[in-house]
């Protein structure tokens, strides 16, 4: 039995809902269409926001090496000139030293031939004096023995009395004359040398004090060569001292605290007073965390140099540590001042007023610090964290 509520239906209606069911399906597919387009768009989207971030992380990336780059090569630019500015001056002090030297050995082969003809001078003096004593002797012996033969003559004529004829007579007064003449012509010979002696004591007497002013002139050479010897070893101490230094500075830059420690403590054994050594030793110390290690090194290349920024930044960095917030800012301040490019100074100088409420004076130093260097990241964050902009200068 057929179903009453069966009705035929009209075929035009039956068309025009297959019509509507073709457009619903139509309209389903283009909206499928269009959320998958969507969903294809904001995928593009994301895909191309992630490119774009991952080609500005690339490019901060090659504007970081490429600064890194020219630092390098500044400071390898510096380091070389300090070294050929070095070199002339070691140069320079060797050809002086050379100079000295060769004057002083002229000198001394002048005192020495000198000093030569001295002693030959005193060794003929002491012989001629030797002579004239001698002669000064038999002088003497000559007026005894006239003595006594004038003795024997005059008891032999008392004894002759009268019988003595003339001619003995003559004979000993003509033999006491003679005697006379010879011994006075002998005492002015002897006069006359004794004359000649005195005049060569004195020539001694200067020649004496010639040996002992030459004496006194080989011992201020001797010291002079020994402060020459001295100086030459503290500059090759200063040199190796150097090397030590850059060696230290690289590991430290690598991160290798232990192995830069360890150089720098050998590179100031060997330079106890040069400041900068002194400065990146205590820096080395302060990144290792030994604060109190760091602070003697740390003074000591201040008063060595008092203008250093880097030895005052580390001081002022070290302070600031200590819980010394007001001085530990006015070194890093004096620091900053001295040379404004040290980025990790101007952060520390931000970090000091912000713990002290100076908060616009904090913001102005970070700003400085990431003009300075726009890689220092710990000054870019702590802008972001006051929502400041980052305005390179």
């Amino acid at each position: 039995m057929p179903d009453p509520n069966y009705f035929a239906e009209d075929p035009a209606r039956e068309r025009a809902r297959q019509r509507e069911r073709e457009r619903q399906r139509l309209q389903e597919r283009e909206r499928d269409l269009v959320e998958r387009g969507e969903r294809e768009r904001k995928r593009q989207e994301v895909e191309r926001k992630r490119q774009e971030a991952e080609r500005r992380k690339q490019e901060e990336e090659a504007r970081r090496q490429e600064a890194e780059r020219r630092k390098q090569e500044e400071e390898k630019a510096r380091r070389d000139e300090e070294d050929r500015v070095r070199r002339e001056e070691q140069e320079r002090q060797r050809k002086e030293e050379e100079e000295k030297l060769r004057a002083e050995e002229q000198e001394r082969l002048r005192r020495e031939a000198e000093l030569a003809k001295q002693k030959k001078a005193v060794q003929d003096t002491e012989r001629f004096v030797g002579a004239v004593e001698r002669l000064a002797s038999q002088v003497s012996g000559l007026r005894q023995a006239q003595r006594t033969a004038v003795g024997q003559m005059e008891r032999l004529f008392e004894e002759s009395g009268r019988r003595a004829s003339e001619d003995l007579r003559n004979a000993v007064e003509g033999l006491r004359s003679e005697m006379q003449a010879g011994i006075s012509d002998l005492a002015s010979q002897v006069t006359e040398v004794r004359h000649a002696a005195e005049n060569l004591e004195e020539i001694v007497g200067e020649s004496k004090a010639a040996i002992v002013e030459l004496a006194g002139y080989e011992r201020e050479r001797r010291q002079i060569e020994e402060q020459r010897l001295e100086r030459e070893e503290r500059a090759r101490q200063a040199a190796r001292a150097a090397e030590l230094h850059k060696v230290g500075v690289a590991h430290q830059r690598a991160g290798r605290g232990d192995q830069a420690e360890a150089v720098l403590a050998e590179a100031r054994a060997l330079d106890p007073e040069n400041a900068a050594i002194l400065s990146d030793l205590g820096g080395a110390l302060l990144a290792a965390g030994k604060i109190e290690a760091a602070e003697e090194p740390l003074r000591r290349a201040v008063r060595a140099n008092d203008s250093l920024a880097p030895a005052r930044a580390n001081l002022g960095l070290l302070l600031l540590l200590k819980g010394e917030v007001e001085e530990g800012e006015k070194q890093i301040d004096q620091a900053v001042a001295l040379d404004p490019g040290l980025a990790a100074a101007w952060n520390n100088l931000g970090n000091a007023r912000w713990r002290r409420g100076a908060h616009q004076g904090a913001i102005e130093a970070w700003r400085s610090a990431w003009r300075a260097d726009p890689l220092c990241q710990e000054a870019g964050r702590n802008l972001e964290r006051q929502q400041e902009p980052l305005v390179a200068g």
